[in-house]
């Protein structure tokens, strides 16, 4: 836990990541159709696969502020504890707004 840990401080790179999140969680919903996306005909996973894709990519995007500051906090030495914290706050956050967004789509 205490094990130095890379971290990249550019912007540009987390966004490209984010972006990278996006393609994958879209891709694999679209592709493998977990958790009942198979009843959804082709123009509702074009609807709705995207807004989870969005989901996953703005949660990221929300949580560098968190990372930067632990990064503060640990003196400009990131460790295995902070990505793990870093990961499972991000985690816990996705699947909260998809939980939101499961019911958004219900209620419509």
């Amino acid at each position: 836990m205490k094990t130095k840990y890379p971290f990249d401080p550019e912007i540009k790179h987390h966004l490209i990541i984010a972006l990278g999140v996006a393609f994958w969680v879209f891709a694999f919903l679209f592709f493998t159709e977990p958790l009942d996306v198979s009843e959804l005909n082709h123009s509702e996973k074009l609807t709705y696969l995207p807004l989870y894709a969005l989901v996953g990519a703005f949660s990221y995007c929300s949580f560098i502020p968190l990372q930067y500051y632990l990064l503060k906090k640990s003196k400009q030495n990131w460790k295995l504890k902070h990505e793990l914290v870093f990961i499972i706050t991000l985690s816990h956050k996705y699947r909260l707004l998809n939980q939101y967004l499961v019911q958004f789509q219900q209620s419509h």
